[in-house]
């Protein structure tokens, strides 16, 4: 079976009104809270990561 270990670095600066960034293999891209939950909205926000994680694990899967 394959080692599906993966490192991650995020860093956070400030609080809700701040953003960050995260940092995989092959990813890096500033995050933040969205406006409209009271964030600076300066990054991809939580539910933008999810889906595109979920769509790249269901491409991934699909043509292998």
């Amino acid at each position: 079976m394959a080692d599906l270990k993966t490192n991650l670095k995020t860093v956070w600066y400030g609080n809700t009104k701040g953003n960050g960034r995260i940092k995989a293999n092959f990813l890096e891209t500033n995050i933040a809270i969205p406006e409209s939950l009271g964030g600076s909205g300066e990054g991809a926000e939580p539910k933008e990561l999810l889906i595109t994680s979920a769509a790249a694990c269901y491409d991934s899967c699909y043509y292998a």
